[in-house]
């Protein structure tokens, strides 16, 4: 997707960090709440949410 004018672009840029801000607080939330309760937390095998790919394990 090639977009030429520049106001549409940072626009759009604005809207893609808002996002990932949200998806990043979820994350906290979840890692949060997983740490409480697993107290043998394992950070090689996080489990986090994205609403994009839906649930996937992180390597």
């Amino acid at each position: 997707m090639v977009i030429k004018d520049n106001e549409i672009k940072g626009y759009l840029n604005g809207k893609r960090y808002l996002i990932n801000e949200i998806v990043l607080k979820i994350q906290i939330k979840i890692y949060l709440r997983h740490r409480i309760v697993n107290k043998k937390f394992d950070k090689s095998k996080q489990i986090y949410y994205n609403p994009f790919i839906g649930r996937s394990r992180k390597n």
